[in-house]
């Protein structure tokens, strides 16, 4: 067969199946392109029943070895579990689990959480990644994931519960949107007349939460005073932190790698810093996973039940994580693969026609919406 023709025959494929063009930059695809040229004359792909079952299973733990270097980071960086609600095309709700730090977020899994405690699931989470290695958890402001916070606070003291600052905000700044005018003016004045009071008592209240939050952290009494000693040669300026050359590095270097380099007189305050800040402050990660979900839970005509959704996600959402630490998605033939020319928004990039559908794998009907009928493999 000519070049001409095969290059057709691709194309046509990819739009049979509405697979966006940028697959072709996709590195996974260019080695099941080579893996196939190599195969023994004859060779045909697998079968439905076996690539859905079988195949699929061995591909989830294929994923889970690759994702172990980042797993080894939740001991040294600590992880925040990340959860949001969605309902599927079922009208089931979902709630999903993400473990994430500053090696970017890794999907854990999602459950069908109708009649069963948020608190269950997220309490299922931390035992499985570690109660030590997490460091907080956060959610949206649900008065069911403030029950949640409660009752995960009397389980481990020393994990936060920490609502998504972009919900904290979109709500406030709702509330203040037809007074903001004449918000913003008075601010202005309290702010001039009441300054110096003003920053002793926000001094006053971080170095109280700083304190209140070391106690929770802590151990034991010895690691809490130790933290405290550290803390006070951190703010007050002493010893490294004096040196003119620490601080121009404050301000032009990571603070993770900051602290990396310049946290060797106080080790214990320096690991609960980098802890801290390799953490997420809203659930946007948890968010956008839906749009995966989105993707494979068609609204018109999948049926896909959740265990083998719940494969498929974690597939397609580690895959996508762990390219991304490789030097050849920064730069050349497959730099940003997963990013559709036709939409930057890189979650989502997953091409959507209108009404495509991911292949059923449950159902030997398909609903055509003009009733069902059967399949066609």
């Amino acid at each position: 067969m000519e070049r001409t023709m095969v290059d057709m025959k691709t194309v046509k494929g990819l739009c049979a199946n509405g697979i966006p063009f940028n697959v072709l930059r996709n590195p996974h695809f260019i080695e099941m392109d080579d893996a196939i040229k190599k195969a023994p004359s004859g060779y045909k792909p697998p079968s439905f029943d076996k690539a859905r079952t079988v195949l699929l299973d061995e591909c989830v733990r294929d994923v889970e070895k690759d994702l172990m270097p980042v797993k080894d980071t939740w001991y040294t960086q600590g992880v925040s579990i990340v959860s949001d609600g969605w309902s599927n095309v079922k009208r089931k709700p979902l709630i999903n689990a993400l473990a994430v730090n500053s090696r970017g977020a890794t999907f854990m899994y999602a459950e069908d959480f109708s009649g069963v405690e948020i608190s269950k699931l997220l309490l299922g989470a931390i035992d499985t990644i570690g109660p030590s290695n997490v460091l907080q958890v956060v959610t949206d402001n649900a008065a069911n994931c403030k029950a949640a916070r409660r009752e995960i606070e009397k389980v481990y003291r020393h994990i936060f519960w920490s609502p998504c600052c972009v919900h904290t905000l979109n709500l406030i700044f709702k509330d203040l949107s037809n007074e903001f005018l004449w918000l913003r003016d008075t601010y202005k004045r309290v702010s001039t007349r009441w300054r110096s009071e003003k920053d002793t008592k926000r001094r006053h209240r971080s170095h109280k939460n700083v304190m209140e939050a070391f106690e929770r952290i802590a151990e034991n009494k010895e690691e809490d005073r130790v933290l405290r000693e550290q803390f006070v040669t951190f703010h007050m300026k002493k010893g490294i932190y004096a040196m003119a050359l620490t601080q121009a590095d404050a301000l032009t270097l990571d603070a993770i790698d900051w602290w990396s380099m310049y946290g060797s007189e106080t080790r214990e305050l320096a690991e609960v810093a980098k802890k801290v800040l390799s953490q997420p402050i809203s659930s946007s990660s948890a968010e956008k996973n839906w749009s995966t979900y989105s993707y494979i839970h068609n609204v018109k005509t999948n049926r896909l039940n959740s265990k083998r959704a719940d494969k498929l996600v974690f597939i397609h959402s580690n895959v996508r994580l762990l390219s991304r630490f490789s030097e050849s998605y920064k730069s050349g033939p497959h730099k940003k693969w997963d990013v559709n020319p036709e939409s930057m928004y890189i979650e989502g990039s997953s091409a959507r026609l209108e009404y495509m559908a991911w292949e059923n794998l449950d159902d030997k009907l398909v609903d055509s919406g003009k009733g069902k009928r059967p399949r066609v493999d």
